[in-house]
Order: structure tokens, then sequence, then C-alpha cells
């Protein structure tokens, strides 16, 4: 009985990872409400572990689709045209520290040097106790499709890397092709849906 309190409290406080609620499907958001004008698919409920320890990171991916040209233009910064989609790397990281987050590298297979993809931190908080504190950092880095699909077909993991000029510490993952196979599925049929 206390081996089973303990692990609930463990859980509810934050010190152990559940995976509970992850569907292991990208979800698509907005397709059919006629007040959203772009649609959203992502893998935040993705099956992975929670961030609940110091130095972890939980990384998803999203696309979004506008509807129509005009909203095609709210995303023109991204480079997005009317029937398109942006892709991009969300992460959530905790860390003892601010690490800024600035770039995301990856070695494509069979290339020399690293892909530099410019990352940006949309989001903060801390949670602090008297045995420290948590720096939690929200990160987006956009990518593209063809980058997606290259991590997809890799005959062997790519790992990416969250970096930061404004410190020494970096912070390494493998996506999961299957993941980002679910993503591309999802879209494309949020793409075939919004054509007809």
């Amino acid at each position: 009985m206390r081996l089973a309190t303990l692990a609930l409290l463990l859980v509810l406080t934050g010190c152990a990872s559940t995976g509970l609620g992850s569907t292991g499907t990208a979800t698509t958001e907005g397709l059919d409400d006629p007040l959203e004008t772009i649609v959203t698919v992502h893998t935040m409920d993705y099956a992975r572990p929670l961030v609940l320890a110091g130095g972890s990171i939980n990384p998803a991916f999203r696309a979004l689709i506008p509807k129509s040209a005009e909203a095609a233009a709210q995303l023109d910064s991204l480079g997005v045209l009317p029937g398109g989609a942006a892709y991009q790397l969300y992460a959530v990281t905790n860390s003892p520290d601010w690490m800024r987050w600035d770039a995301l590298r990856f070695l494509a297979p069979g290339a020399s040097t690293p892909t530099v993809v410019e990352a940006d931190v949309i989001g903060t908080d801390v949670s602090c106790s008297r045995y420290g504190c948590a720096h939690y950092e929200t990160v987006v880095a956009r990518l593209t499709r063809a980058q997606l699909e290259m991590v997809r077909d890799a005959a062997s993991p790519v790992t990416f890397r969250l970096d930061s000029g404004r410190s020494t510490a970096n912070k390494d993952f493998v996506p999961d092709p299957a993941e980002i196979a679910a993503l591309l599925a999802a879209v494309d049929d949020a793409q075939s849906a919004l054509a007809n």
C-alpha cells in the first residue's frame, strides 16, 4: 500500500512519467470549424514521456495549413502558399537554468555537414522549490516537408540537437519516424479534405 501511495505521489508531483494520454496518432484541429482559418495538425499527444524530470525534452511536430488565400497571408512569414503547409518542431525543455535555445541541428544521411535551422523560444516558465528551480522553455523550429520525409525514411535514426549560442549546453533527441509518418499522413488527409 505504501509503495502504491508513493508511486501516485511521484506522478502527481511531477517526479515520474506515466505516458498516460498518449495516442500514437496525429491530431487535426480546425478542419470542420468555420471560425478557424488555419488547420493545425500536431503530434503533441503522441506516445512519449511527459516532461517532468530535469534535463528532459518533450518534442512534437505540427503543421499549419491555411484554408484560404487570406489565411495563407497570415502565414506569409513562414512561406506558406494556399494549399501548402508550414511544418515545425515544437518542443518543451526542462533545464536547471535558462538555455535560450536558438538553433536546431541534424545530420542528414550521407551529408558531411549538419543542417542548421533557426529556433525560437516562444514561451518560458519557472518552478522553484527548496531543492532548486526547473526552467521550462517552449521552442519552435521551422522545418520543411522534405526534411521531415528524410527523417521518416532514413535507414538509421537521425539525431536532432537543440543548441544555444548563449550557453554551452545542448539537448539531443531522436524523432520517431512513425510519429512523423503519422503527421504527414494527417496533413495529406486534411489537405485532401480542404481541396474537396
